[in-house]
């Protein structure tokens, strides 16, 4: 197909020729406002459920669910944050949310957060609307004026995705911003945690600690306890096991216990002078 904006358009294989008011390009149409567009979503998805700009309270209607044959994800209405995944015979209590490490000593090389400034989490109702097919289900969440996510859940697939879409960050003369993932569980990780080995085998890391000496972390307790996710990072206790797949290389961490950190996107205001 040669078009021009892919995105305007809906292409579909036929078995037969179709008429032409069926082929019309978007090009052709009148533009739509903002209402219209959400009336003509695809005859292949349908907007089961939208919280954006309502208020919502607790009561017995306060959580939205979304699930295939594999999964069952649950979203808290009144956060608009992902509250449960139910997946391969396990239901686990998981929120999801993004947070900000403010520094400015960072550069290329370097992760160095400020020293007494804490991660800060986004705080602020998360708008969400639920998008339903036959072969996928997707809930669009819009964090901030510059955060948004889809998460994404397929039939037939034991997995759920999770798709970031973070920047431009905004910054200042001396706060540089780097934008993590937080998954927080209910799991007994007990400060243990497993990252891949270049995409090999999982070595196990330990919050604070080394295998062969014992760390100085009283100055960079947090990047001090980062290491690089080329893969896989995850953590378990006797009973339930969570991992985090990514699609690119990326620093994390567990922090807390049950809890687990990815890096997503960094804004910094100098250089480290490291390379």
């Amino acid at each position: 197909a040669s078009v021009n904006k892919i995105a305007s358009y809906y292409i579909k294989k036929v078995d037969k020729v179709e008429s032409k008011e069926n082929v019309l390009s978007t090009a052709d149409q009148k533009p739509m406002t903002q209402l219209e567009k959400n009336l003509e979503v695809l005859k292949r998805f349908k907007k089961v459920h939208s919280m954006q700009n309502v208020e919502t309270h607790a009561d017995d209607d306060s959580e939205t669910v979304v699930q295939t044959s594999e999964i069952k994800l649950v979203i808290d209405n009144n956060t608009g944050r992902l509250k449960t995944v139910e997946m391969n015979g396990v239901s686990e209590a998981i929120d999801q949310n993004f947070a900000i490490y403010e520094t400015y000593e960072s550069g290329a090389y370097v992760f160095r957060q400020k020293e007494d400034v804490d991660l800060k989490f986004l705080e602020d109702k998360v708008e969400f609307t639920v998008y339903d097919g036959a072969l996928v289900k997707e809930v669009h969440q819009q964090f901030s004026e510059w955060i948004s996510q889809v998460i994404r859940i397929y039939e037939g697939v034991n997995r759920v995705e999770f798709e970031w879409l973070v920047g431009p960050i905004p910054t200042d003369e001396d706060t540089a911003r780097e934008i993590v993932t937080v998954f927080d569980s209910e799991i007994s990780s007990n400060g243990v945690f497993y990252t891949d080995s270049n995409g090999r085998e999982m070595i196990k890391r330990v919050k604070d600690k080394r295998e062969d000496f014992n760390p100085d972390l009283g100055r960079q307790p947090i990047s001090g306890n980062y290491y690089p996710i080329v893969s896989r990072i995850a953590l378990e206790d006797s009973n339930k096991r969570i991992a985090l797949l990514n699609d690119r290389a990326q620093g994390g961490t567990s922090m807390q216990n049950g809890q687990l950190e990815l890096m997503l996107h960094r804004r910094l205001v100098r250089d480290d002078g490291y390379g």
